[in-house]
């Protein structure tokens, strides 16, 4: 303990090191296909009905990706869209980073396969493979995947 009565917590960081370089996210996007599955259309096909499904999962619609359609592929979207935000270009990007429950294949990662479809040929990748959250329906997608892209941009890392 200090003297004053406060707890004193030693700083075990490296001599040199300091907080790290300067990062910031400069932009977050998300991408869903486009088509659409209604309750409506599960009743078509399948014996229930709208009002079944929607009291037991809350959803009303699930975004459909159409066949040879890859988790890259809608991340590549995602990521466009968030360099877009950002004002940036492929080639400003330092990272790659994709959450989702359905890669495209092991290895490589989905973020990399992204990267590569984006032309960002100086950042690299990071996959996350976390379980949705089951308590908020937005994040509810049993048929399709939402990846997210996020980006940094190189200037943003320069040592200060």
């Amino acid at each position: 303990m200090a003297s004053d009565g406060q707890t004193f917590i030693p700083d075990h960081r490296p001599a040199g090191l300091g907080c790290g370089r300067p990062t910031e996210i400069s932009s977050l996007a998300t991408y869903v296909p486009p088509r659409l599955l209604t309750n409506q259309d599960l009743e078509k096909l399948v014996e229930t009905t709208s009002e079944w499904i929607l009291q037991r999962t809350g959803i009303h619609t699930r975004h459909i990706v159409d066949p040879g359609v890859a988790t890259s592929d809608l991340g590549k979207e995602a990521a466009l869209e968030a360099i877009a935000l950002a004002g940036l270009t492929p080639a400003d990007i330092d990272l790659v980073i994709v959450g989702t429950t359905t890669p495209d294949m092991f290895f490589p990662s989905t973020a990399a396969l992204i990267q590569h479809k984006i032309g960002a040929s100086h950042a690299w990748g990071s996959t996350s493979a976390a379980p949705a959250r089951a308590s908020s329906s937005r994040w509810r997608r049993p048929v399709s995947s939402c990846p997210l892209a996020a980006t940094t941009t190189r200037s943003s890392l320069a040592p200060t």
